[in-house]
């Protein structure tokens, strides 16, 4: 063997069993730190190339289910605003239908009672808002991103769920309600008919010339109506004023009340009858117009429209719901792939710092005995 004091081939080759070893513990202590066996690109280039877009897919599908949770928020708000203004029509339809015999005081308090539940619907909906966003306030549309890909669901609400959008501005007991009005003479014979609740009464005009008609049916009365300013008592039967049809009006108005039928009359001498069907013979000089009950047609329609939303926003809910339990479960799928890939196996490791640690031991005390070699050489030349 040749020795030599220039080149210590034993020292060389400890020192390059120690840098190896050296940079295989850097390695190995690297991915115990940081729990990943693939850190970098030049760990492993095409690996770490695959992981970065797993971890891109990651963040998009967490950005998209930020997006479905903000979305479902914004149709539970909704719905929470559309459920209350459903159980506001509820009441308000009870309201209008008791009121509809009312009169007097008791239709003002149901009236008051009305407007008061219409601004409560209006807060309703107005107050159903969540980060700037209202389906309910007016017709909307809510775009909410569904996938990676950049799909977007529409949550949208046809019409407001205020009182204006449920057409029921400027509601009271008497919207839509039968209104007679009489340019002319109400002559004798003619007659106003109301139905209400199964039961029939024919108010006709008389004067006195004559017997009233037979009730045509059961449930039916007839109820006589002056004809003119003064009461007729005969014979004769001739009307002090046959001609005055603003008595003949009030003589109505009055005979209507007190048969328990809710009508108001104003200085102009209209009648407005709140409840029940009213018709006015053909050969009388009066006219209708309005269709009755048309309040209670009114609160039924709002209730409808409401309906509608409620099942949209329900509906739209669960969809939301479903893509988000998917999205999560694609994420966790995803992330468990990246995780197969890069995370590193902490007990091999471990293992492997350990053997590694004895290897560098051993390489040391190798690089020691290496070292002491050409002392050696000195013990020739004594």
């Amino acid at each position: 063997m040749v020795s030599s004091v220039n080149t210590n081939i034993n020292a060389l080759a400890a020192i390059q069993s120690l840098t190896v070893i050296g940079n295989q513990m850097t390695s190995t202590q690297s991915a115990i730190e940081s729990g990943l066996k693939v850190n970098s690109a030049s760990d492993n280039p095409a690996v770490f190339a695959i992981a970065q877009g797993l971890r891109a897919n990651v963040n998009a599908l967490q950005a998209v289910s930020d997006s479905l949770s903000s979305g479902i928020a914004t149709t539970q708000v909704a719905t929470q605003g559309a459920t209350s203004i459903s159980n506001a029509l509820t009441t308000l339809l009870q309201t209008v239908t008791q009121a509809q015999n009312e009169t007097g005081a008791a239709l003002a308090s149901s009236n008051a009672t009305i407007t008061n539940a219409l601004s409560n619907i209006d807060a309703y909906a107005h107050a159903a808002s969540l980060n700037g966003v209202n389906l309910l306030s007016t017709a909307s549309t809510l775009n909410v991103l569904s996938n990676v890909s950049g799909t977007n669901t529409s949550v949208s609400t046809s019409t407001a769920s205020t009182s204006a959008g449920l057409g029921l501005t400027g509601l009271s007991v008497t919207t839509g309600a039968t209104t007679l009005t009489s340019t002319a003479a109400f002559a004798s014979g003619d007659n106003v008919t109301y139905v209400n609740s199964g039961k029939t009464t024919v108010f006709e005009f008389t004067d006195q010339s004559a017997a009233l008609t037979t009730p045509p049916a059961a449930n039916t009365t007839v109820v006589a109506v002056l004809v003119g300013s003064a009461a007729v008592v005969g014979p004769p039967a001739v009307a002090a004023d046959p001609t005055n049809n603003s008595a003949s009006i009030g003589n109505l108005q009055a005979a209507m009340q007190a048969n328990g039928v809710a009508s108001t009359e104003n200085a102009a001498g209209v009648i407005t009858v709140a409840g029940g069907t009213t018709t006015v013979s053909a050969g009388a000089t009066a006219t209708v117009t309005g269709g009755g009950q048309g309040a209670i047609a009114a609160v039924n329609a709002a209730i409808t429209t409401i309906g509608t939303t409620l099942s949209s926003l329900g509906s739209t809910t669960v969809q939301l719901q479903g893509l988000q339990e998917f999205t999560s479960s694609l994420s966790a799928s995803v992330t468990t792939g990246l995780g197969a890939l890069v995370d590193a196996n902490l007990s091999s490791e471990s293992a492997m710092l350990s053997s590694l640690q004895t290897k560098q031991s051993l390489a040391i005390q190798s690089l020691s005995l290496a070292n002491q070699g050409p002392g050696a050489l000195l013990t020739l030349f004594r």
